[in-house]
């Protein structure tokens, strides 16, 4: 006669991770995609990165390929501060709209800083636009 302790034993299943640790891998994953995002949206180098940061130079391409590996908020709001965005914004999916708002940003400050008037760049943004435009209809 089998012992029914031991045929439990004998058919266990290998356990499944629970819910919360696959969240766990999925807000890393969704933070390095949303810092790679908002890194080239602002246009700044993984380099120009680390010095906002005072970090190790592969710092930021470990974090863009991996997310963060420890699980400190206080390191996540220091990456949101380097890239000048809200904090919940590393939590979330970028949207188009975050995105835009990044990339127009800095382009008025190198606007600024190579004292080009706007008007003359309101009117080039605006033909390309136009032209992209034309090129999905044609």
């Amino acid at each position: 006669m089998t012992n029914p302790s031991l045929v439990a034993v004998e058919t266990a299943q290998p356990i499944e991770p629970t819910p919360r640790v696959r969240e766990r891998r999925d807000w890393r994953k969704d933070i390095a995609a949303a810092l790679r995002t908002y890194r080239i949206a602002s246009f700044l180098t993984q380099y120009e990165l680390c010095n906002r940061l005072r970090c190790n130079r592969t710092t930021v391409k470990e974090l863009e390929l991996k997310g963060p590996l420890y699980g400190r908020l206080a390191f996540v709001e220091k990456l949101a501060d380097g890239l000048g965005i809200p904090l919940h914004w590393l939590f979330e999916a970028p949207t188009a709209e975050r995105v835009g708002t990044l990339f127009a940003a800095r382009m008025l400050i190198e606007v600024r800083l190579a004292q080009i008037d706007k008007e003359e760049v309101l009117q080039l943004v605006s033909r390309m636009v136009v032209q992209k435009s034309l090129r999905k209809v044609v």
